[in-house]
């Protein structure tokens, strides 16, 4: 498309599927090496401040929406919108990654944050927003 807007416009002649490819391949490399990066400084031997059970609760954004954590078999399960799902697991201290469902695929940092009664008031889906915690509803 890009050869057919530049032939009708006069311009000269350029290998846009090689140029492109070129910046795919640039920042690929740069994900990879950010990625190793996380994995070497990663805290090891940490577990979490609080007990799975205390991380479940539903968290909310204007912008953004809902975002729903439960605790399902003994393991942390998030909800995102219509389509992610995933199983969180322990990363170090309040942070999780997020396996998501194959409809969505790939792997993203989640991170509880407590205030100063370390009590959980939001979570961090990286690259998304922060989502602020909700008032617990009454058990009836």
């Amino acid at each position: 498309a890009q050869r057919i807007f530049d032939s009708y416009m006069g311009g000269k002649e350029r290998d846009w599927s090689g140029d492109i490819l070129k910046v795919l391949k640039t920042q690929e490399a740069a994900g990879k090496a950010a990625q190793e990066k996380m994995i070497a400084e990663r805290a090891k031997d940490t577990k979490p401040s609080q007990d799975l059970a205390k991380y479940v609760g539903d968290y909310q954004d204007e912008m953004y929406g809902d975002v729903k954590v439960v605790l399902d078999g003994g393991k942390l399960k998030i909800s995102y919108g219509a389509g992610f799902k995933g199983t969180l697991e322990h990363w170090h201290f309040d942070t999780f990654q997020a396996t998501w469902s194959e409809d969505v695929q790939g792997k993203t940092f989640v991170n509880f944050k407590l205030n100063s009664m370390g009590k959980i008031e939001a979570v961090s889906i990286d690259s998304i927003s922060e989502f602020k915690r909700m008032a617990d509803k009454p058990v009836k």
